[in-house]
C-alpha cells in the first residue's frame, strides 16, 4: 500500500555534453552523425561508436525501491507510425554492447553517469533516425523521467535523440576511382595529341607496282599517319600505336633500307630515309605515280590515291 501512495521517481535528465537541444522541442536533441562506407580491397570500415554521458539522477524513494535492473531498449518510428525496436544501430553502455540491445540499469548505479554508445551498421538506413527509449522492465519503480509505467500499453519516454547516417565512398574506392579518372583524361589527353601531331595520310591508298609482272600491290592506309618500305618484318606495340599512330609496313626485299612515305604540305607526299635510293621525279603528288630506284637498279612505281 505505502508504495501505491509514494511514487518513487528516477529522473533520467537527457543531457548530453557537446549534445544540442533544439529550441523548437526541448525534449529533442541532436546526438550526432557518422560517415559510414562499405569495405574495399585493404581498407575495412572502421566502426564508429557515437558516445555523450546520461546523467542519472534518483530520488531517495527511487534509490531505497529499486530492486532489480532497469531494461531500456532505443526504438524508432516506423512508416506506419508504430514503434520499433531499431535496425542497424548498436547500442552502448560504457563502451561495452549491450546484449540483445538491452541498456541496463543496476542498483550499483543509483549514483554513477553513463556513457551511452551508438553504432551504425549497414542494415541502417541512410538519413536521420530519430530514436527513442522504451521501458521493458521498470526495477520496482512507479515512475521513470516523469513517465508513469502503470500503463499497459508501451512505455516510450519523451526524450528524442537525432542521429545521423551518411553512406560515403570508401576512401580507397574513392581514391582509386579518382586515379582512375585521371588516367583516362591523361590517355584521352595523348590519343588526341598523338593524331594532331601524326594525323593519318591524306591518301587512304597507294598502289605499288614492282615491275616483277605480278601487278601493281594495293596498301589500304586506314588511319596510318605513314608506310614504312623494309624488307624485315616489324611490329609496333600497341603503346606506340596509341601514344604515336598506327604505322603501316611494306615488306619487300626492294627496300634495301628502310624508307617512309607520309602527308606533307598540300598534296605533296613526304619522302624520309631516301639515302642511296634515287627519286626519278623532282615532286612527288599525290595521285600522281612516280618511280624510286634502289642500287641494284631495280624500279618501283608508286600511285597514291
Amino acid at each position: 500500500m505505502l508504495r501505491n501512495k509514494i511514487l518513487p521517481l528516477i529522473l533520467l535528465s537527457l543531457w548530453f555534453w557537446s549534445c544540442k537541444k533544439t529550441t523548437e522541442n526541448p525534449n529533442r536533441v541532436i546526438w550526432g552523425e557518422t560517415e559510414y562506407y562499405n569495405n574495399f580491397l585493404i581498407k575495412k570500415y572502421e566502426p564508429v561508436i557515437m558516445t555523450q554521458t546520461l546523467e542519472l539522477k534518483f530520488s531517495d524513494d527511487a534509490k531505497r525501491l529499486l530492486n532489480s535492473d532497469i531494461k531500456f531498449e532505443a526504438v524508432e518510428r516506423n512508416e506506419q507510425d508504430k514503434f520499433v525496436k531499431v535496425k542497424g544501430i548498436k547500442l552502448y553502455k560504457n563502451r561495452i554492447l549491450c546484449a540483445d540491445g538491452i541498456l541496463r540499469i543496476n542498483s550499483k548505479e543509483k549514483e554513477q553517469n553513463i556513457e551511452l554508445g551508438i553504432e551504425f551498421t549497414e542494415d541502417a538506413k541512410e538519413g536521420n533516425h530519430t530514436l527513442y527509449l522504451q521501458v521493458i522492465d521498470g526495477g520496482g519503480l512507479d515512475r521513470i523521467d516523469d513517465t508513469d509505467l502503470s500503463a499497459d500499453d508501451e512505455i516510450i519516454l519523451a526524450h528524442e535523440w537525432v542521429v545521423k547516417k551518411n553512406d560515403v565512398y570508401n576512401p580507397l574506392a574513392k581514391l582509386l576511382f579518382w586515379v582512375g579518372v585521371a588516367i583516362i583524361v591523361i590517355l584521352i589527353a595523348c590519343f588526341i595529341v598523338s593524331r594532331i601531331t601524326n594525323p593519318s595520310t591524306k591518301f587512304s591508298k597507294l598502289y605499288i607496282d614492282y615491275h616483277d609482272g605480278s601487278g601493281e600491290k594495293r596498301i589500304r592506309m586506314g588511319s596510318g599517319y605513314k608506310l614504312l618500305c623494309t624488307n624485315k618484318k616489324t611490329r609496333f606495340s600497341i603503346l606506340y600505336k596509341f601514344f604515336v599512330g598506327v604505322v603501316k609496313v611494306e615488306v619487300n626485299d626492294f627496300w634495301e633500307h628502310p624508307l617512309t612515305m607520309k602527308s606533307g604540305r598540300r598534296d605533296s607526299i613526304r619522302i624520309s630515309g631516301l639515302g642511296e635510293y634515287s627519286l626519278d621525279e623532282e615532286e612527288t603528288i599525290r595521285k600522281e605515280p612516280f618511280t624510286i630506284t634502289n642500287n641494284s637498279g631495280q624500279k618501283v612505281t608508286i600511285t597514291t590515291a
